[in-house]
């Protein structure tokens, strides 16, 4: 799944379960992103 898509996805998700639990998946997914990037320019 692209990461815009998964995005898409938790935000409306997000709107149920509220935006705390949102913001910190969101932060994660980040994060996630950042170090997978990093590690694809690195190779």
């Amino acid at each position: 799944m692209r990461l815009g898509a998964l995005q898409k996805k938790l935000f409306i998700d997000g709107k149920r379960i509220g935006d705390r639990e949102y913001a910190e998946v969101l932060i994660a997914i980040t994060e996630y992103h950042r170090a997978l990037l990093s590690r694809l320019m690195a190779d």
